[in-house]
């Protein structure tokens, strides 16, 4: 399954919309990959990725042992949402 940035020039029809959000901090090859393994799966011969990432909320908290406020979270969390389609 070819994993494709935008549209390829050759005719193709749309047989499903595949989301996948992985953990924060996830690798952006991994989550590819559950896209590619969903689209095999449905038969499709490539999938169009649209980068739907966001960086995760962020909390402070106090830490007793250092009196200071330290800041947690942040980290990327990678979505995709990938358009299946088969080449005509």
């Amino acid at each position: 399954v070819e994993i494709l940035e935008s549209p390829p020039a050759r005719p193709y029809q749309q047989i499903a919309d595949i989301d996948v959000a992985g953990e924060p901090g996830a690798l952006r090859p991994q989550v590819i990959a559950q896209i590619r393994t969903k689209a095999q799966q449905i038969g499709a011969d490539a999938v169009i990725i649209q980068d739907l990432s966001r960086p995760a909320p962020t909390s402070s908290r106090l830490n007793p042992t250092t009196g200071m406020y330290e800041t947690t979270g942040g980290q990327l969390v990678p979505a995709f949402k990938g358009i299946a389609i088969k080449y005509k």
